[in-house]
């Protein structure tokens, strides 16, 4: 069954992007790019891919978080740099790739499997979370989509957008009575078979989710910087980008297929963004936005290698400096 889901996924992947590449030819067709070629454009999409690659450090504080409440401390930058060299995985369809990765470097480090689980559960649980609640504040906050709340639902739309956004913080809270019975295999015998003691407490899971916030917060600053870069002239429309990118990403989550939801989060985005942009600079808006993301995989990479590569040197020259020393001592 498995199996056919991801195969399926696979396929709805390629759909979207084959999709995608056609309304992209098509939109752009006879079109004038020349002007979105400029070092202002290039500097736009790197301070964007910047922003997105804050995304590791903030997440492998949260990920700290949580194993620390459950007993395992590790280090932040051992954690950042674990994030940061599976980046590129995800680019594996299903994102299979990434998530064999960490865990390989996570229990070779020490990490436990429990915990471990335990804490990468939670975090896509919290990552869910935290961009339907940005997204939804984000889309349903901006001008343009709270003119079409207005106009289609009546005053009482804005109302039950904060009552809905209560609701999945409240959620949030019983987490704890929730996560243990998906978490119930990981539970050791000495627990009964009850995972209940072994889950972080509610203050550091809303900690943790106030960190996934804020990826979405900083990336969402980028891609409007990026695109006042890139359109010069357009209004700022921070919530709407910020809010658009949220909600494609949840959708990207849950195509268990797309490359890191390649095509599946840019035709959602169009959507998002044809209420505020023409047609192709919501569309160069998009493309720009996945160069941007690619680029800071390839940055968190990069980094997270250097420093995989530089704890590597470290720990060799410790060990030569004391099989030194001992030398000299006898």
């Amino acid at each position: 069954m498995s199996r056919w889901i991801r195969h399926f996924g696979l396929l709805l992947g390629l759909a979207a992007t084959a999709a995608f590449v056609v309304y992209a030819a098509r939109t752009l067709h006879g079109q004038d790019l020349s002007r979105y070629l400029s070092l202002r454009a290039i500097g736009g999409i790197v301070l964007a891919a910047a922003s997105y690659a804050l995304i590791i450090p903030i997440s492998a504080l949260a990920w700290r978080l949580l194993l620390q409440d459950m007993g395992v401390g590790r280090r932040w930058g051992e954690l950042g740099t674990i994030m940061g060299v599976t980046q590129l995985a995800k680019y594996i369809p299903g994102n299979v790739g990434q998530h064999i990765g960490r865990a390989a470097m996570s229990l070779g480090r020490g990490i436990p499997l429990r915990p471990y689980s335990i804490s990468v559960v939670s975090e896509a649980v919290l990552a869910v979370i935290a961009a339907i609640l940005t997204g939804t504040a984000g889309c349903g906050l901006s001008a343009p989509s709270m003119g079409l709340l207005l106009a289609h639902h009546g005053p009482l739309a804005l109302p039950a957008l904060l009552v809905a956004a209560c609701a999945l913080a409240l959620g949030l809270m019983l987490a704890r009575r929730v996560l243990p019975a998906l978490l119930h295999r990981f539970a050791s015998k000495r627990h009964g078979g009850d995972a209940r003691g072994t889950l972080p407490g509610n203050r550091v899971l809303a900690a943790a989710l106030l960190a996934y916030v804020l990826n979405y917060l900083v990336f969402g600053t980028g891609i409007t910087a990026m695109t006042l870069l890139l359109l010069p002239g357009q209004p700022s429309q921070w919530l709407l980008l910020t809010g658009g990118f949220a909600l494609a990403w949840v959708i990207g989550f849950f195509a268990p297929g797309a490359p890191a939801g390649l095509g599946v989060r840019e035709g959602l985005m169009l959507a998002l963004l044809q209420f505020s942009y023409s047609p192709p600079d919501a569309l160069l808006i998009v493309i720009a936005m996945r160069l941007a993301t690619t680029a800071g995989d390839i940055l968190c990479f990069l980094a997270g290698s250097a420093a995989l590569l530089l704890s590597g040197r470290t720990i060799g020259v410790r060990a030569a400096t004391r099989l030194t020393g001992d030398h000299h001592e006898t």
